[in-house]
């Protein structure tokens, strides 16, 4: 619920903002990001596989 709150009031303010909880979608976005792009995960344990493969994956991309 507060991920989807701060995704409204990031689109609010004019950005360009995006939440997903679906790991494979998370993938596909991953493709739009453009130079200076910011990427906020949020996670319980901070270190399951899909947040270690995005984390991966952004970095490749930028």
């Amino acid at each position: 619920m507060i991920c989807s709150e701060l995704n409204k009031s990031l689109i609010k303010l004019g950005f360009n903002s995006y939440m997903s909880q679906d790991f494979y979608e998370q993938l596909l976005f991953l493709n739009s990001f453009k130079e200076n792009a910011l990427m906020i995960l949020f996670s319980k344990s901070s270190y399951t596989r899909e947040v270690c493969e995005l984390l991966k994956l952004s970095k490749r991309i930028v």
